[in-house]
């Protein structure tokens, strides 16, 4: 038995979530395996990883235009996904993946740009950057075995001035509430990512900082058409005709800071809420005449608190010598039995079936609680095999996963 194991966060997580799937996207046949095609596409997951390459494309050597990266990434998003949906029946659902393709590549757009325009001269003032996507491992002896974490921070920076790191980690959400900003101080990626980074250069890293890139909430707009967008005023705009003269506006709720005339002849008195009048919603892309780059311009220059809410950045996060301990206690063992157990089941499949269900079940059980088969709305993806009669090797319906680490295929 190879007594090397590698592990990351991505499979402690999706343990964390469901022992079941994480056996079969990790541990299945050493490898694991995912569905082979996702209608729809895991949003989520897609305009995170663009904007990611478009970031990281902004801060190479070779410094490309940021508006060439920000507008080339969303194009490419659609260039990969819309394929997808050629065998698709026209219908009002095909209509719905479409439309949520349009704005998710929109976002991409948005998301890049701002950051290039709102984060980063801070950044660069204040820290120099050093690795970008860097593969990071760090191995432990667990009795006779050894298991190396594989991690890959988004950005390891050192601050101008002195001999500290930090790391940056980008993160794309819908909703920045308290409760998203709160859980990364518990969150081991700000453990695992610091151990393994640290470990490599031999300096001293002061904390993870978090970088949210907020897409904005959703709601049905227009009104019981099915279409769900985004709340964000980077992509979408209020519009009124004044007579020929076109009026943009990145907010249709707003406070006014003095007294003024409102119509029909009304005085405010300053301080006050109000809503705009003979405004429509319209998106960015088709209605200002420079699009989302000489909107968000237009924004950076006249109403910069507008932007401020879609980019947050968090202090530094560190983490204890006690914490990281704590965390190797519960997680490195753990996942040694778990190899183990995998590998026995593997090798019981083909033989004695029977056994390696019963197995299965013992050592990976279904997590089904709290909306774990449809989390989100969406079902999982081995559904069919807990609870139909999918074949896990039918490789019309799946294919080997794609190792999340260059090093995991020397296992």
């Amino acid at each position: 038995m190879n007594n090397h194991i590698y592990v990351d966060r991505s499979r402690l997580e999706t343990k964390q979530h469901c022992p079941r799937e994480y056996y079969w996207q990790y541990m299945y046949h050493n490898r694991g395996i995912v569905v082979k095609r996702e209608i729809p596409p895991p949003w989520a997951l897609m305009t995170g990883s663009y904007v990611h390459s478009g970031i990281e494309r902004l801060l190479a050597p070779y410094g490309e235009h940021p508006n060439v990266v920000a507008l080339g990434y969303a194009e490419r998003y659609i260039t990969e996904i819309k394929p997808l949906f050629n065998d698709i029946e026209e219908s009002p659902a095909k209509d719905n993946l479409i439309h949520t393709l349009n704005e998710q590549s929109q976002l991409v757009t948005a998301l890049i740009y701002g950051w290039y325009k709102i984060i980063y001269p801070n950044y660069i003032a204040t820290y120099e950057p050093v690795d970008i996507e860097r593969e990071e491992a760090i191995t432990f002896q667990v009795g006779d075995n050894e298991l190396t974490l594989l991690t890959r921070t988004d950005l390891l920076s050192k601050i101008r001035g002195s001999d500290n790191y930090v790391i940056h980690n980008w993160k794309t959400v819908g909703d920045a509430n308290k409760g998203w900003l709160d859980q990364w101080r518990y969150d081991q990626q700000t453990l695992t990512e610091y151990i393994a980074a640290e470990n490599r250069i031999g300096k001293t890293i002061i904390g993870t900082i978090i970088v949210g890139l907020v897409k904005g909430r959703k709601s049905e707009w227009p009104e019981d058409s099915g279409n769900w967008s985004h709340n964000n005023p980077m992509i979408y705009q209020w519009i009124k005709d004044n007579g020929g003269e076109i009026d943009y506006q990145a907010k249709y709720k707003w406070k006014c800071d003095s007294p003024h005339q409102m119509s029909k002849g009304k005085e405010c008195p300053g301080g006050q809420n109000h809503t705009r009048s003979g405004y429509f919603k319209g998106a960015v892309a088709d209605k200002y005449p420079g699009g989302i780059i000489g909107w968000i311009d237009h924004l950076v220059e006249t109403e910069p608190e507008s932007l401020s809410p879609y980019f947050i950045t968090l202090p530094p996060i560190s983490r204890s010598d006690w914490e990281i301990e704590r965390w190797k206690r519960q997680t490195l063992m753990r996942e040694i039995d778990d190899v183990t157990h995998a590998r026995e089941i593997d090798r019981l499949i083909a033989i004695e079936p029977d056994t390696a269900a019963i197995l299965l079940d013992y050592y990976f059980p279904m997590a089904t609680g709290h909306g774990n088969c449809h989390h989100f709305g969406h079902p999982c993806g081995y559904l069919d095999v807990c609870f139909g009669a999918a074949d896990v090797d039918d490789d019309s319906k799946f294919k080997p996963r794609e190792w999340n680490h260059p090093m995991e295929g020397r296992q």
